[in-house]
């Protein structure tokens, strides 16, 4: 079926109004999910740069209990001396207290400079580093008594147990690393297992954690060096066809699919934002689920549900082709990593050098995730981020927007555009743009070389499922 000429330039310029509109929307941080409340006056604490902090202090805490355990065995080494272990901490010290450059939530007791400084004072204590601590100290001297809080770290004395419920209600995890720091022998026995024991499992997570992301990282290259070597001596065999196209259809699949995410993201905050995160994320993952169903919209208008279904990619493949696909994803994923690296750490260091704030890059859902701790809402941030949305992302982006890009462009121009749209629209702003934008562009040539969704949603899924593993196994998990 011929479209008309009105009928085309409509949806043209709907779907360009729309892509604008929701750019400027995500950017802005308008189409956030409802924040967690962590119950604690410190705006820092429970904050990723906190998250970030705390494991930093815990290696450096269990490296130092890691070298005297080997000691206390004889199977110590003299590989760490005293003064190689020192340099590691005074380098830690001097560059691990950044200050969040984004503004504190309303009504917050303390600054975030306050709330680094202090915690900067806490590890000085702990470390033994007296000249550094007298220096912090001093910037806190004189503080009235209604800002109890830096009173109460700045003292010398031991906490009492109504002392250390307020100052962990502050200061975390570090209101427990100054509670040892100045308690008696009992106090410090009661908090070894928070204070070393845990610091030595997170050393020991870490080391684990290293081995892992070294297999995977010699997996990458070697993915990538087989990738680009079979680019350029031309042995892929694309079979995506772009003759089997259902015209403006497509545009129009994908161009109600952006207007229906626009005005559910609208209905969702106005139905559920003051009921917690879980219905947000509950609603979501219905309203999303359900937007497979637009894909009947050109058989509403006589097109064969079969011809639609081909040119979206949603073909039936044979055994041989499904083996294919579940080989292709996870190599191509792996072979985005490297190329990730290359080009994300030269541009994340121009971006911040232009003044960027590089935090403004998380997406809505990772501070849910992390304050979280109920079952079901894991569960749903889980099933919209592993299942759900790449899914239907695939069906639009590779599927709607990419065979009407591909039916009018070459490989590369619509692998591109397609790619830069796809992360444009992403709530990580700038900061996401050109990683996003490398995840698109493997996923389209991913679409582009099997022919099918399948390999791209899987890719996907892989990309945010190891994204969900490195929150769960770092930072949740402190």
């Amino acid at each position: 079926m011929e479209l008309s000429l009105p009928r085309k330039l409509f949806f043209r310029l709907l779907c360009a109004t729309l892509v604008i509109a929701t750019i400027y929307y995500s950017w802005q941080g308008a189409g956030e999910l409802p924040a967690v409340e962590a119950n604690r006056p410190d705006p820092y604490s429970g904050s990723i740069e906190e998250r970030v902090l705390i494991i930093q202090t815990k290696l450096i805490i269990g490296l130092k209990e890691f070298l005297e355990e080997k000691r206390r065995d004889g199977t110590g080494t003299q590989a760490f001396s005293e003064e190689m272990l020192k340099e590691i901490e005074t380098a830690y010290f001097a560059n691990a207290f950044q200050v969040p450059k984004h503004p504190p939530p309303p009504g917050a007791e303390l600054s975030f400079e306050e709330a680094v400084l202090l915690r900067k004072y806490v590890v000085a204590k702990f470390l033994g580093f007296e000249e550094e601590a007298l220096a912090l100290a001093k910037q806190f001297t004189g503080e009235s008594e209604e800002r109890f809080i830096p009173q109460l770290v700045i003292r010398e004395k031991p906490l009492t147990d109504e002392e250390l419920v307020r100052l962990t209600e502050h200061l975390g995890w570090f209101g427990t690393l100054h509670a040892y720091s100045l308690g008696d022998e009992e106090r410090k026995q009661e908090l070894d297992d928070v204070v070393y024991y845990g610091s030595l499992f997170a050393f020991k997570k870490f080391v684990v954690a290293s081995a892992f992301i070294t297999v995977f990282a010699l997996l990458s290259l070697l993915s990538a060096g087989i990738f680009f070597y079979r680019l350029h001596r031309g042995k892929f065999r694309f079979k995506l066809n772009p003759l089997e196209s259902v015209g403006d259809f497509s545009l129009e699949i994908f161009t109600l699919y952006m207007l229906s995410m626009f005005v559910v993201s609208q209905v969702v905050v106005l139905l559920v934002s003051g009921l917690g995160p879980r219905y947000v994320l509950g609603l979501n993952v219905v309203f999303i689920a359900g937007f497979s169903l637009l894909i009947f919209w050109p058989v509403l208008f006589g097109v064969s549900f079969s011809s639609v279904r081909k040119a979206l990619g949603l073909r039936l493949i044979s055994w041989r082709s499904f083996f294919g696909d579940l080989f292709a994803a996870p190599f191509v994923y792996l072979a985005t990593w490297t190329i990730l690296l290359v080009v994300i750490v030269p541009y994340l260091l121009v971006i911040e050098a232009l003044g960027v704030d590089l935090s403004k890059g998380t997406h809505p859902v990772v501070p849910v995730l992390l304050k979280v701790t109920d079952a079901p809402t894991i569960l749903l941030v889980l099933l919209l981020g592993v299942v759900i949305a790449p899914a239907i992302e695939e069906l639009m982006f590779r599927g709607a927007l990419y065979s009407w890009l591909r039916a009018r462009l070459g490989i590369f121009p619509a692998i591109l555009t397609s790619a830069m749209i796809f992360a444009a629209v992403h709530p990580q702003g700038i900061v996401g743009l050109l990683p996003l934008t490398v995840i698109g562009a493997m996923l389209a040539f991913l679409r582009e070389w099997r022919g099918s969704l399948l390999a791209p949603i899987l890719a996907h899924a892989c990309v945010n499922a190891g994204t969900f593993f490195l929150l769960f196994y770092f930072l949740k998990g402190g």
